[in-house]
């Protein structure tokens, strides 16, 4: 995350029971995460995440994050992360 005085929260390792994909438990635990983010005084939610986990980085669009663009992107411990995105609250 970057050192830039905003107060950021990163969303590590959110994933969804096979049998329950598609019920709507990811979005209700990520409007949660948020809503938690903001009372804890957050400025933004960054997280990481692979391309091809479509469902995943739809969901987090709904949800008003936004991919970085390749001038925006941050060092990353994460070899199998090729997508940053970010939510500013």
């Amino acid at each position: 995350m970057p050192e830039d005085g905003l107060a950021w929260l990163e969303l590590v390792k959110m994933a969804t029971a096979p049998e329950a994909q598609g019920a709507g438990v990811g979005g209700k635990v990520l409007d949660f995460l948020i809503e938690e983010a903001r009372k804890q005084g957050c400025d933004a939610i960054w997280l990481e995440t692979n391309e091809t986990l479509t469902a995943a980085t739809r969901l987090y669009e709904r949800k008003g994050f936004r991919r970085l663009s390749c001038e925006e992107l941050w060092p990353t411990p994460y070899a199998r992360c090729n997508l940053q995105m970010v939510l500013t609250l």
